[in-house]
């Protein structure tokens, strides 16, 4: 009877909030330790620009389907709310997830007119959850699509930004606009680049243009101005090999040491140089790299010294040995993993998610089996010991294989013969790009 009445006591509303809240916060810790098998290094900036509190509307870039979803999810910490794709709840078996996950449909006008007219009771939502100090994050270019620019935004973002503020009693809104650079996402081993832009106040912007026209066009505007300062866009003709190995030249290895704005402008003036001295930049570049364009590793081959390269070498062979286990344990999970994403799922946009899912489903199936098995043999203790080795030699044979192509030339003698004379190429190209800084 004690136990029924307190049960009782419990609103199913209640209950709902409570294991949204634990599925989301176990799905951000697997996701987030994923993330660290998938990328080489994930830089985030600008995470002092989001509020700590208050409602606030994040837009980001959509180049890799809910990838973005999942980084911004980890590496900020307000507790997302998403808008996504409507045809997503039509599969019964997922409905609850995304439900529990805090995601919320919204319908384009590929789905039809009806489930379009579904929009207004999810805007409605999105002002009432936004109204309660909560934060939602739109993907205000509509859809996804695997390149490496800003699309042009809808108004989708302006309407629900300045709707917010106007149908509900909210003293202000913050908007954050969110650039997710990835320079590879569709293979692992690969950098990604965070940057929470500047917050715009909804109240300001509102209270400056209320006797104009147009509202949501100007604000779509603002939005889109300010998402280009955090989006790292290289235009369709750019060739994107020239601009990654010129990226590898001028940027700073530790990103987190510099300032967005700093490395917008260095962005700008490497696309300024391309466009002005394509063929000159395209020879210094391929005089420097030997032509196979693996900047990475030769300036970890000219700017370390001999003792530090091979103090590298002896560590990154260690590493190797440590991570064996790992390899031999979860090399199967993984491979499948990816084989499922490149064979199985036909828009590449939805390759690197469903691969890094399929993967962590894989290895917690394979962790519950050893762990099972070990019971019979072993005390528990010992068991989780054990799998935690295993899952830490994992960690260490992934840093191995996304670390090692960089070392390569550790001990090529011809290159460093040719020091003086690669530096040389590798300085015309830093100071045909400092012109434009």
């Amino acid at each position: 009877m004690k136990v029924n009445y307190i049960f009782s006591l419990i609103a199913p509303a209640k209950l709902m909030y409570f294991c949204s809240l634990m599925l989301y916060r176990i799905f951000k810790i697997l996701v987030g330790a994923a993330f660290r098998f998938y990328f080489r290094k994930i830089t985030i900036l600008g995470q002092n620009n989001i509020p700590k509190s208050g409602p606030v509307l994040m837009l980001c870039n959509h180049p890799s389907s809910f990838m973005e979803a999942m980084l911004l999810a980890c590496y900020q910490h307000r507790t997302l709310h998403f808008l996504v794709r409507g045809d997503m709840f039509e599969r019964k078996w997922l409905k609850p997830i995304l439900t529990l996950t805090n995601q919320i449909p919204i319908y384009r006008r590929r789905d039809g007119f009806e489930k379009l007219r579904n929009n207004r009771s999810t805007f409605e939502y999105c002002y009432d959850i936004l109204s309660q100090n909560k934060a939602v994050l739109i993907f205000p270019e509509a859809n996804t699509a695997m390149v490496r620019f800003l699309r042009p935004l809808q108004k989708g973002a302006a309407r629900l930004a300045l709707g917010t503020i106007l149908e509900r009693p909210v003293d202000d809104l913050m908007v954050i606009p969110c650039g997710v650079n990835f320079k590879n996402v569709l293979h692992s081993g690969h950098d990604a680049l965070v940057i929470f832009g500047e917050a715009i106040s909804i109240r300001q912007f509102y209270q400056e243009h209320q006797n104009g026209q147009d509202q949501l066009e100007k604000l779509t505007n603002v939005f889109t101005e300010k998402m280009e300062e955090v989006v790292f866009s290289i235009p369709e003709n750019v060739d994107i090999k020239l601009y990654d190995g010129l990226y590898d030249i001028m940027m700073p290895e530790d990103l987190k040491k510099s300032k967005p704005k700093e490395l917008h402008r260095k962005h700008q003036a490497i696309l300024q140089a391309i466009e002005k001295h394509f063929d000159e930049l395209t020879l210094w570049l391929n005089a420097y790299t030997n032509l196979d364009r693996n900047v990475k590793a030769m300036e970890f081959n000219y700017q370390n010294s001999f003792l530090n390269r091979t103090v590298n070498l002896i560590k990154l062979i260690l590493i190797f040995i440590l991570g064996l286990p790992g390899l031999f344990i979860y090399g199967v999970p993984l491979i499948l993993g990816t084989w499922f994403g490149f064979n199985k799922i036909k828009s590449k946009e939805f390759i690197p998610p469903v691969r890094l899912a399929v993967s962590i489903l894989l290895i917690l199936v394979e962790v519950i089996v050893l762990f099972s098995i070990g019971l019979y043999y072993l005390p528990i203790f010992t068991i989780l010991w054990m799998l935690l080795a295993s899952i830490v030699s994992l960690f260490l044979m992934i840093y191995f294989l996304q670390n090692a192509f960089e070392k390569k030339y550790t001990y090529n003698k011809r290159l460093h013969q040719e020091k003086r004379t690669r530096l040389n190429y590798r300085k015309k190209i830093v100071d045909c790009v400092n012109v434009y800084l």
